[in-house]
This record gives structure tokens, C-alpha cells and sequence, in this order.
């Protein structure tokens, strides 16, 4: 029954279930005989389904991406990439931001850790000094769970045995990860990303406050 169709995946967390379940039902229209072509056009919105293009954030916010966590700014890339208007409130850096005075600006701080099989093999040390740092200066770690097997995705499970056994203990992982998933649920993924930093739907006026008072913070 899968001649010449893609399978779409189902996984487990209500967001990714609605986009499958739209993707089937466009599939299941497009074969129907209301619309006859499989080359004609079907588009439907599900109600309440994430859209990580319609997503901005409320307040600024600086994005920490250690150079010890390789692939962290390829994500954040991709999220601002993906989100309304490009991100333009979200500033990503490779070094710790000075937290007391992005908060006397108004702006807001967190960590990305991004988490595939090379995480704490390649420079684990130097991510493990980061985290710790992060951790100290009450910086927000967003996890993100790589799962597309070409880009080192692995089972969650797998950190357990690589990851260090004091960060472990301290609760590092208490949280649970987004879970990155190929597209086209990869886009569901950024989504959850950008509302776990704090982004919501777009208005006409909203983002472009953030902007400013990012800039201004930044001295841009």
C-alpha cells in the first residue's frame, strides 16, 4: 500500500501527532475524487497546531551556544531561520553572557545544549566547564535532542553513558529535551524550541519593542 508514498512517522507527543494526522488527511483529499489530480493543491490548518512561522519572542533574549557544544549555533541558525521575522529579538552568542546587565536592560538569557552522539566525545571538558557556568549564574538550559540518525541522532539513553556522572546526578537531564525530529516534523520541533525560550504568536506591534530593546542592550 506504500507504492510510490512516503510513510508519515508517529511519534508520541501531541504536536507532532496533529501534524501527522493532517498530513495523512491531505494525503487521503488529494487521492479523493472531489479533487481528482494528485498535482492539485491541498492545504488544511488544523486548529491550535504550532507554527514556528508565526512565532516571535515577547522580550529580547540572548542565546548562549558554547563552542564546546558543536551543532548548538547550527540549531539556533535554523530557529531563526524558521521563526516571523527571522528571529530579529534573539541574539546568539559563543561565549557567557553577562547576565546582570542584559537584566538591567530588560533582556533575558538562556543556554541551548544541544544533545547528539558526539556531544560529550568531542570536547566534553570544555562543554562540561560551560554548563557548570551556566548552571552557577542561573542561566536556563533549553535541551534539544538530536534524532536524525544523519545528523549524529541517537537514543536519549545514550547520554547516560557519556554524560558526566556529577552533571547527571545534579539533575541536568530532570528536564525533558525537545526532541528534534526530520522534517516535516522538524519544523514542529522549532517550534517547541522557540516557545521554550519564551516566543509566542506574532501580533502587528509585537517583536519589534524586543527588537529595539535588544539593540539597545547590545548597543547595535
Amino acid at each position: 500500500i506504500f507504492d510510490g508514498r512516503t510513510p508519515v512517522t508517529w511519534h508520541r507527543i501531541s504536536h507532532y501527532q496533529n501534524l501527522t494526522l493532517t498530513l495523512i488527511a491531505t494525503e487521503m483529499l488529494r487521492h479523493g475524487p472531489r479533487y481528482g489530480s494528485h498535482e492539485q493543491a491541498v492545504t488544511l490548518i488544523l486548529p491550535g497546531a504550532v507554527n514556528v512561522s508565526e512565532l516571535v519572542l515577547s522580550k529580547p533574549l540572548v542565546l548562549w551556544c558554547s563552542t564546546g557544544n558543536t551543532g548548538s549555533a547550527d540549531i539556533a541558525q535554523e530557529l531563526l531561520a524558521a521563526m516571523a521575522r527571522g528571529g530579529a529579538a534573539l541574539q546568539v552568542v559563543d561565549s557567557q553572557p553577562d547576565m546582570q546587565a542584559l537584566q538591567a536592560d530588560g533582556v533575558s538569557a538562556c543556554m541551548l545544549l544541544y544533545l547528539n552522539k558526539d556531544t560529550w566525545v568531542e570536547h566534553g571538558d570544555a562543554l562540561e566547564k560551560d554548563v557548570r557556568a551556566a548552571r552557577a549564574a542561573g542561566l536556563e538550559l533549553i535541551l534539544v535532542h538530536e534524532n536524525d540518525s544523519s545528523k549524529g541522532g541517537c537514543e536519549f539513553g545514550a547520554f547516560f553513558a557519556t554524560t558526566p556522572q556529577e552533571l547527571i546526578d545534579q539533575g541536568l537531564y530532570s528536564d525533558i529535551a525537545i526532541a528534534l525530529h526530520t522534517p516535516p516534523h522538524r519544523a514542529v520541533s522549532l517550534a517547541l524550541v522557540a516557545q521554550a525560550v519564551g516566543a509566542i504568536k506574532a501580533t502587528a506591534n509585537l517583536g519589534e519593542a524586543s527588537v529595539s530593546r535588544l539593540q539597545k542592550a547590545l548597543n547595535v
